[in-house]
């Protein structure tokens, strides 16, 4: 097998979306007066991420190369963040007594930065074109907003959170 290496500069965007929705955990009584909860949540994020990379290739064949990828990356965005919670105050005669309703939304920038570790496999159905893909295995990251606290996050696993498939166009194979 052959060993060789190699320097890139990626682009991308990542999008994510989750919506949640929860109701009284506890069970109800037929005749005794309760509270009913309704809760339901939605987060999204979308960023831009450019990210540098260093590659030790294995070649195993024509076709398919392992390799070993050492990244940086930077990413900037937003994020939209909504929760809202309906409370009824139900009589044993399962009358409404009282409703109320409570929402907060938080729209921020965000920035994100990372390091990272990843090992991968690269098909090539031609002589210029690879696919790619690959699993987080190390890496820390952090995302900053203007509004919410910073967070952070040390990978120390094989990830599969963090898959990753590409298409690549090789200058030089």
């Amino acid at each position: 097998m052959t060993e060789t290496s190699s320097f890139g500069l990626g682009l991308g965007f990542d999008r994510l979306d989750q919506f949640s929705k929860s109701r009284n955990p506890n069970s109800i009584l037929v005749g005794q007066p309760t509270t009913l909860y309704n809760n339901e949540n939605t987060n999204a994020r979308s960023q831009f991420i450019i990210k540098q990379y260093y590659r030790i290739h294995k070649i195993i064949s024509q076709n398919f190369v392992l390799f070993a990828e050492f990244n940086a990356f930077y990413g900037f965005g937003s994020r939209e963040q909504s929760n809202n919670l309906t409370s009824t105050e139900v009589a044993a005669n399962g009358s409404i007594i009282s409703q109320s309703s409570f929402g907060s939304k938080l729209n921020e920038k965000q920035s994100t930065w990372g390091v990272g570790l990843s090992p991968g496999i690269i098909f090539f159905p031609n002589e210029k074109w690879g696919i790619d893909f690959s699993v987080g295995l190390l890496g820390y990251s952090e995302v900053i907003g203007e509004q919410s606290n910073a967070t952070s996050n040390l990978t120390l696993q094989p990830s599969f959170n963090s898959l990753s498939l590409g298409l690549k166009y090789y200058i030089i194979k």
